[in-house]
């Protein structure tokens, strides 16, 4: 991902958020000649993040494989009527705002049920906090979950190498920045997260 140093994301702790926040991640991979990609929800545990697929999914023969998963945040169009100086000098272009973390690894296959017990009871756990009366893995049937179970692998990638890049108007002056933040919530999207 090409990121010029004012757009380089440091903050750690920015980046756990980006993917707390959006768990959908797509992971990217070399499938015999051709690249492979598929979307599926993980979880970041330290220095790894966790998910699981279908058996059926090409991804289960990559075991030990390199790959890279990459996670987006908020992103928005930026017009350049957003921004004051526009109208002053008239030099300014369109732009977009957004924030990704790409991580690369190795694919690992998890097997062994009582792990993947573990991850999708996890993941379940973490997506239904947000209700009243949270679903759980163990409100189904045990022989139907047993045979859900037989139908999925977990999936774990072990981060090697983290490239992070937050485009969110650093770049521009204040009175610009303040443009973008108007003009976003003009159009009824919720500024936070795409202005830094």
């Amino acid at each position: 991902m090409y990121t010029p140093n004012h757009f380089n994301e440091n903050d750690q702790e920015f980046i756990k958020k980006l993917v707390s926040q959006n768990p959908l991640g797509t992971i990217v991979s070399i499938h015999g000649v051709e690249l492979e990609a598929t979307h599926i929800p993980f979880m970041m545990e330290d220095n790894k993040i966790i998910g699981h697929i279908a058996r059926a999914n090409p991804f289960t023969n990559m075991d030990g494989q390199d790959c890279l998963v990459i996670f987006q945040g908020n992103n928005a169009y930026i017009s350049p009527s957003f921004y004051p100086t526009k109208h002053i000098h008239h030099k300014e272009v369109p732009t977009w705002n957004y924030s990704a973390v790409h991580f690369y690894g190795k694919i690992k296959i998890i097997n062994d049920k009582a792990e993947i017990l573990k991850i999708i009871s996890d993941l379940t756990d973490k997506h239904e906090q947000v209700f009243e009366n949270p679903w759980k893995v163990s409100d189904a049937p045990n022989d139907y979950i047993e045979k859900l179970l037989n139908a999925i692998v977990g999936i774990e990638i072990l981060i090697e190498k983290t490239v992070a890049k937050s485009k969110l108007s650093q770049n521009k002056s204040d009175e610009n920045k303040n443009g973008v933040i108007a003009g976003l919530e003009s159009m009824g999207i919720n500024p936070q997260n795409l202005v830094r």
